[in-house]
């Protein structure tokens, strides 16, 4: 006989590798719920909620301005020595730090 969780909050759940044929999911809060190798054969999911909790949204938000503020602060960085390379007026590192700088600059357009 076919489960019936029609309406039921099921956040973070677990079915994994159960057998769920025919089970019906109606308007259930599925949110973050694992159905990883579940028989979903003939299930019913009208109008159930799905996606990631409002947690997990936050979190991921929150880790992808880090990281674009942490490579901004590495790319303005590299912006910096570089033009410190390139500009070097001192003669005697003058060429060395121009090749430097130059080669420098490719590198990181090539890796970008």
């Amino acid at each position: 006989m076919p489960q019936d969780f029609s309406g039921q909050n099921l956040r973070g759940r677990s079915f994994k590798d159960q057998n769920l044929t025919g089970a019906n999911f109606s308007n259930a809060d599925i949110r973050s719920t694992n159905f990883t190798g579940a028989n979903l054969t003939s299930a019913n999911f009208t109008g159930a909620k799905a996606g990631l909790q409002k947690r997990w949204a936050i979190l991921l938000v929150v880790v992808s301005w880090v990281l674009a503020s942490l490579l901004g602060f590495l790319s303005a960085f590299a912006g910096y020595l570089i033009a410190f390379l390139i500009l070097n007026t001192k003669k005697d590192y003058q060429l060395a730090s121009q090749i430097a700088g130059w080669t420098t600059t490719i590198t990181v357009n090539e890796c970008s």
